[in-house]
């Protein structure tokens, strides 16, 4: 919106905007910046643009939704504005900021920390671009000493770019996986963090269709799992539950 990294994502090269039409919009990017600290804790950044294509997406772009544990996590907008057609600037009033319940919170009281925050973006028509940028940070950890992470590159809209970055403590060995993937992660050093670094262009949609697969075996993404230090972790992917941390793609 939020460990060891893992990466899961699916690319296909086609052509940038022949099949952008049918769908609300066009993800022009999402970049994302992760830092994991020996005891648990994280910092995710992520800034994105959303060009909306016609009525469809206007009315899926109109409001921002961002969801984070009040127990673990502390949420920052950093910006939001919509820019026109035209090339007008529109930012949201103070109103338009609203912390809201996730609708099944009566339902499943277990998840009463978790809040959306929602912003009602303003001037969204098509062809105007929607951005914003918000950093999450787990303040507590999960599980105190380990992180994980899942990034997905491939969405409902088709993604022009999508880039991660993401720094793990050196000393810390991590499992990473790509999932439908071929691109290979940059790999540096720097400020006490190995760096990994993937992007990816021209990222098709993923299309709905009847008795289709779960999201997590068709996109491209990259998740991450937990770890002791100096240690790799056992097991696959599937050995733990990936929190909900890239929170603003739905």
């Amino acid at each position: 919106m939020r460990r060891i990294v893992a990466v899961a994502f699916m690319v296909l090269i086609l052509a940038p905007l022949a099949w952008a039409s049918k769908e609300g919009g066009i993800v022009l990017y999402d970049r994302v910046e992760v830092t994991f600290f020996n005891d648990g804790r994280q910092i995710w950044k992520e800034e994105r643009a959303v060009k909306v294509l016609n009525m469809k997406g206007v009315k899926e772009q109109g409001e921002v939704v961002l969801p984070f544990s009040t127990k673990h996590q502390r949420l920052k907008v950093l910006y939001a504005f919509t820019r026109l057609p035209n090339g007008q600037v529109l930012k949201p009033t103070k109103e338009a900021y609203n912390m809201v319940s996730p609708p099944f919170e009566a339902q499943a009281p277990i998840y009463s920390d978790l809040k959306y925050q929602t912003i009602s973006m303003p001037g969204v028509t098509p062809g105007a671009t929607i951005y914003y940028g918000f950093t999450l940070k787990t303040v507590k950890p999960y599980m105190k000493g380990q992180f994980w992470a899942a990034n997905y590159f491939q969405e409902r809209y088709p993604v022009e770019e999508s880039s991660m970055i993401a720094r793990i403590p050196i000393g810390r060995k991590v499992k990473i996986k790509a999932y439908h993937m071929e691109v290979r992660p940059q790999v540096t050093r720097e400020k006490g963090h190995v760096v990994y670094k993937w992007k990816v262009t021209h990222v098709p949609a993923l299309e709905k269709e009847p008795s289709m697969p779960p999201t997590d075996e068709l996109a491209k993404r990259w998740p991450s799992r937990p770890s002791h230090r100096g240690t790799r972790w056992p097991g696959g992917t599937s050995t733990w539950p990936e929190r909900p941390s890239n929170p603003a793609k739905r």
